[in-house]
């Protein structure tokens, strides 16, 4: 999980992890943007004011650690980057959908019930109301945030686990990615001009780069997401018919594939319709990948 979006491995690209601690079982590693990020903070003289939204995004983290846990998720490691804590999971993309959107929602909902309780402290006025109301104000930013539909943000999660039940998991993850990359890219060009006058801080447009290089790293590794999803215990729901023409190869199926699903393969030839089921297929794919067919 991002700490204010979502992803849930940093193995596709081994380079990005930097220090390592053990506690509890779980690893917490440093991206190297963050090291940038917290200089730029500093030459900013903003470490006090990124400190606190930090605190509030492990906050908001913890609602998902606590549901991954409660699904029974191995979560293998923390990641600190330029956006709050990564949740690294070895069940990435093989979980139930359902179960995904329960953690993705837990997140948003602690930071919801977090803004609850801080309505109420600010009724009862026994705290300072300046820093009541700043908490209120971090919380809410943090909260719509959380909710845009750009990748790692927990409103692109969503988005591509919408996108997951209409279309193959592989376009679905580069609609997503798609997305993030056009709205940090955006961000990037609107940002620029803006910092060349002074108004705005570094540090937001490491937060665009960070998006894009995640998301283009999410579109490079799509296709190993859906065999990853592929190697996993096969689906028991209902399964889906993937129709290849007469002259696809075998290798063509996992474009089509879809989460959650199993399928069955239906290829013209010049004998009729030859009908396979998943494990049919993976037999058939095996064989000619060995065979050098």
């Amino acid at each position: 999980m991002r700490g204010t979006g979502t992803v849930y491995t940093c193995a596709k690209n081994p380079g990005c992890v930097w220090l390592t601690t053990i506690h509890r079982s779980v690893r917490v590693t440093v991206h190297p943007l963050f090291v940038w990020f917290v200089l730029a903070a500093l030459i900013g003289g903003a470490v006090v004011d990124y400190g606190l939204v930090f605190f509030w995004i492990v906050i908001h983290e913890c609602g998902h650690i606590w549901a991954a846990r409660a699904c029974r998720w191995h979560v293998r490691s923390m990641v600190l980057t330029p956006i709050g804590v990564v949740l690294d999971c070895d069940d990435a993309d093989v979980v139930s959908m359902r179960s995904e959107l329960f953690v993705v929602c837990c997140g948003l909902g602690v930071t919801s019930l977090v803004l609850v309780v801080l309505a109420v402290v600010a009724a009862l006025d026994v705290v300072s109301a300046q820093l009541v109301q700043q908490a209120i104000d971090t919380n809410v930013r943090l909260l719509l945030l959380n909710s845009l539909p750009i990748w790692p943000l927990d409103g692109g999660r969503l988005l591509r686990l919408w996108c997951a039940l209409w279309m193959p998991y592989v376009w679905a993850i580069r609609t997503s990615a798609f997305c993030g990359i056009v709205a940090a890219c955006v961000l990037l060009g609107w940002g620029s001009g803006v910092l060349a006058k002074g108004t705005l801080p570094l540090e937001a447009l490491l937060l665009a780069v960070y998006v894009v290089f995640d998301n283009v790293q999410e579109w490079r590794y799509a296709m190993l997401r859906v065999w990853r999803l592929l190697l996993a215990a096969p689906s028991t729901h209902r399964a889906h018919t993937i129709i290849l023409a007469m002259h696809a190869s075998l290798r063509d199926v996992p474009m089509y594939v879809r989460r959650g699903r199993a399928f069955v393969v239906k290829q013209k030839t010049p004998h009729g319709v030859v009908v396979m089921t998943q494990e049919q297929w993976w037999k058939r794919f095996y064989d000619r990948e060995t065979n050098g067919n």
